[in-house]
C-alpha cells in the first residue's frame, strides 16, 4: 500500500531567536500497513527575507540544523527519511552550505536529493524514501 497515516502535527521554531516568530510545519507520516516502518518526516516551511529580517546564510544553516535536530529526536533509526519543502529562500549553493554545516555534525552519511521545477528547488529529501 502507498497509504501514509498522520501520526504527529506540530508547529517547530526554527531556532532563530531574533525572529522567534520563524516557525514551520512539522508533520509525521507512518506507513498505514507496516508499523515497523520508519515513520516519514517531513517539513513545510515559508522562511522570508527582507531589509528588516534579513536571512543570512548562518540563519539558514541555523534553521536547517534545528529541524534537522528535531527529526533526529523524533527518530529511532539511525538514517532518518525527511522531506523539507515550502519556500527555505535557499538556492542550491545555500542548501549545499546548511547541508555541510549539518552534516559536520552527524556521524553517519545520509543521501540528498533535490526535487526541483526548473531551476528552483522546491524541496529537499534527506534519507531513503521508501
Amino acid at each position: 500500500s502507498s497509504e501514509l497515516v498522520l501520526k504527529d502535527y506540530e508547529f517547530v521554531s526554527c531556532g532563530i531567536k531574533e525572529h522567534s516568530w520563524r516557525r514551520s510545519q512539522y508533520l509525521q507520516f507512518q506507513c498505514a500497513d507496516s508499523l515497523d516502518t520508519p515513520p516519514l518526516h517531513v517539513f513545510h516551511n515559508h522562511s522570508p527575507s527582507s531589509k528588516n529580517a534579513n536571512l543570512t546564510d548562518e540563519r539558514r544553516k541555523r534553521v536547517f540544523s534545528n529541524l534537522w535536530n528535531h527529526v533526529l529526536q523524533r527518530s529511532s533509526v539511525a538514517q532518518p527519511a525527511a522531506i523539507f519543502g515550502g519556500d527555505f529562500n535557499c538556492n542550491s549553493f545555500q542548501w549545499v552550505n546548511c547541508f555541510k554545516h549539518a552534516m559536520k555534525t552527524q556521524a553517519s552519511k545520509r543521501s540528498v536529493q533535490v526535487c526541483a521545477s526548473k531551476a528552483i528547488p522546491l524541496a529537499m529529501v534527506i534519507g531513503q524514501l521508501l
